[in-house]
């Protein structure tokens, strides 16, 4: 089954189960490393040079907002 990803530009592209479980994965290493030494979101972005993001997607992801 595939998925949509909605990325900033409003271009929509479709993703497999497997990917999304593979971002997923990713998101949530990301999140323990970062909670590990002490970064916070907005401290991450502004070390990475882009925008804080809302804690919740601008649109559905697979039928529903997470």
């Amino acid at each position: 089954m595939a998925v949509l990803l909605q990325l900033a530009s409003t271009t929509a592209m479709s993703i497999t189960s497997e990917e999304r479980e593979f971002f997923i994965a990713l998101g949530e290493r990301i999140t323990c490393l970062r909670k590990e030494h002490g970064i916070t979101q907005t401290q991450q972005a502004e070390r990475l040079g882009v925008s804080p993001q809302p804690s919740k997607p601008m649109c559905p992801v697979s039928g529903g907002f997470r």
